[in-house]
Formats: structure tokens, C-alpha cells, sequence
């Protein structure tokens, strides 16, 4: 009979390949400083979501706080709902919240040169602390933007321990969800 089924092996790798592909994605961008705030300097990605499901946003931004700038980040959907807007942000930060009906929402980022905190004599200082010139004179944060919707924003290994399932059937109730 050649229309047999899939073999084991490829099953499994299959199911292999479902549970590894949200892992690998996140988008990576490295995001220019500039003084005062302007809504032209900010970056905004966007993305779909439907009435009532659960949305996890996670950022995580480098950079350390007092550096002389500041990442200001803003979640908002089309329908002028506020999800989070948090201030300073440095290292990892998770945002979930349930969107309040089917639009489209965008994750804003914007990075303040703090005047105050920021160098008069950059390359002088560079010099002394042997920083690359180039990395005080063109000042950038990098930032990693995962945004998760629905079922893969659940807390599966949570669900896991809970209901003391095994990773297959994990995997396939998070797939039986999506």
C-alpha cells in the first residue's frame, strides 16, 4: 500500500519541530538614542490579536540603568486601549494582558538620551574606561521582542507539573488549543 501513514520517527520529529519553533523566534533590533521625547524617533511593532485572548509580551533590553539613557516602552491597541507602559526599562520585562477586542495592538519603544546622566566629553571618557569610541558617540540599546498570543502565551511547563502530564501530551494539548 503506498498512502500508509507517517512513520514513528517522523511523527515525533514533527512534534519535535512544533515545540522548538516558538523558542526560536524573537525579534532583535538595536534602537538609536535621541534627546527629548518625539514620536518620529520611537519604533513600533505590530501585531493581530483577537477579542479575549491572552497576550505575553516580553522585552528584554541591554543596556544597564544610568548609562545616560532611558528606554520608555508603550502597549496600546488601535481601539486607544492601554496595556502597559513601562518606564526605564533595562534587562527583561513581561507584560501579559487579555486584549479587549479583535484589533491590532502595537509594542512602542523609545530611547531618551538623559541629559542629566549623559557625557559632555564622550571620546575622553571612552578613552579612559576603553570603551570604542564608536559605542559612546552613536549610543544604541539592544532589545529582544517576544510576543506571544493565545495558547503559546500559557505557562505549558506550568500546566505540566500541575496536571503531572507527560511532554507529548503537553504538546498536544497545546497544539489541540492553537
Amino acid at each position: 500500500m503506498t498512502g500508509s501513514l507517517p512513520s514513528r520517527p517522523s511523527l515525533s520529529a514533527f512534534l519535535l519541530f512544533l515545540a522548538v519553533l516558538p523558542f526560536s523566534f524573537a525579534l532583535k533590533f538595536d534602537l538609536q538614542a535621541h534627546p527629548g521625547h518625539s514620536g518620529k524617533y520611537q519604533r513600533c511593532i505590530r501585531n493581530f490579536v483577537a477579542k479575549d485572548q491572552l497576550v505575553v509580551v516580553t522585552a528584554t533590553v541591554g543596556g544597564s540603568k544610568g548609562d545616560g539613557q532611558v528606554v520608555n516602552m508603550l502597549i496600546k491597541d488601535t481601539l486607544d486601549n492601554e496595556y502597559g507602559k513601562p518606564k526605564d526599562v533595562v534587562g527583561e520585562t513581561r507584560m501579559a494582558f487579555t486584549s479587549h477586542g479583535d484589533s491590532a495592538f502595537d509594542v512602542c519603544f523609545e530611547n531618551i538620551l538623559n541629559a542629566r546622566r549623559w557625557n559632555p566629553y564622550p571620546l575622553y571618557s571612552a578613552y579612559l574606561l576603553s570603551i570604542p569610541p564608536e559605542a559612546v558617540m552613536n549610543p544604541v540599546r539592544h532589545i529582544e521582542l517576544d510576543i506571544d498570543i493565545g495558547a503559546d502565551a500559557r505557562d505549558w511547563s506550568a500546566i505540566e507539573a500541575k496536571e503531572k502530564l507527560k511532554p507529548v501530551e503537553t504538546e498536544l494539548r497545546r497544539i489541540e488549543e492553537m
